[in-house]
């Protein structure tokens, strides 16, 4: 995935840009017609746990981390 593709995807699904707040090792599959985020480090089994998320249309974020610079915001800047 692109850096323009990232940014965008962070754009599009606020779930998205928050998790690339924490993780230090995120990745991306497209699976079906959705996307699966999460973070490698933790990523140990086949299906979806509690380091993975399935960006979809209901934007379900609801609060602000205010002074937290993502990890890897050279991906998002």
């Amino acid at each position: 995935m692109s850096k323009d593709e990232l940014r965008q995807l962070a754009r599009a699904h606020c779930e998205a840009a928050d998790l690339l707040r924490f993780a230090r090792a995120p990745f991306f599959a497209q699976r079906d017609a959705a996307w699966v985020m999460g973070d490698l480090r933790y990523d140990r089994e086949p299906g979806l746990s509690f380091s993975e998320i399935e960006l979809d249309e209901r934007h379900r974020c609801a609060f602000f981390v205010p002074g937290w610079r993502p990890p890897r915001s050279d991906l998002l800047d």
